[in-house]
């Protein structure tokens, strides 16, 4: 079924010129989904390697304080600790840029315009702003939204619920237990929002190519 407001059939030809144009169904939650089950999947292999970063960047730093701190040391100190954070997190920050770009070609196509830089008055018009605010399109954007923090939050607790007696029992732990008792609560809680979130996704995508 078309939109109504649509006076112009969608044919071949008029795709085409939209596409030239920048104007292609394009479903933003569909890239944050996978974006962050990328994240997610990353994370989850490489942990590891970021927990030993953090244990022995705290144990240097409890080390050498406070007996041989001065102002000088501890700049020099948390710049390198500055540093060695964002080495440790370079591969994701690059996984990341480059899942980016691929989840944008898998969804449109490689495609490079200049056209939706070019300035237009229609854009300054604040008759038309005032439309497009109170569209159809930004509403259901508005209750898309809403629905997927409140799927998060009911994750969140559900995971959290099932896991409260477990979590009374922390303070009879060692930090190796109460570690590895979060850090498999972080993951549930993490595996099933990105599920929503690629359900959720899916359905935004079949809107915004039928919208």
């Amino acid at each position: 079924m078309a939109d109504p407001s649509k006076t112009e059939k969608a044919t071949p030809r008029r795709r085409s010129e939209l596409r030239g144009k920048g104007q292609v169904a394009k479903s933003q939650e569909f890239n944050t989904a996978l974006l962050f089950i990328l994240a997610l999947v990353f994370l989850r292999f490489y942990f590891d390697g970021v927990g030993q970063f953090i244990e022995t960047s705290t144990t240097e730093l409890w080390s050498r304080f406070p007996a041989e701190f001065d102002t000088l040391d501890f700049m020099a100190l948390m710049s390198q600790l500055a540093g060695g954070a964002l080495l440790a997190l370079a591969p994701l920050f690059a996984a990341l840029v480059i899942g980016a770009l691929l989840v944008n070609v898998l969804q449109i196509g490689f495609q490079f315009t200049t056209f939706p830089l070019k300035p237009s008055l229609s854009k300054l018009n604040p008759i038309s702003g005032f439309k497009r605010l109170f569209s159809l399109q930004p509403m259901v954007q508005l209750v898309q939204n809403l629905v997927k923090i409140a799927i998060m939050i009911w994750i969140a607790w559900a995971v959290l619920m099932a896991y409260y007696q477990q979590l009374l029992q922390t303070v009879h732990m060692d930090l190796d237990e109460t570690g590895r008792l979060l850090g498999a609560i972080v993951w549930e809680i993490g595996w099933k929002i990105a599920l929503a979130m690629l359900v959720l996704s899916l359905v935004d995508l079949a809107w915004q190519r039928w919208y």
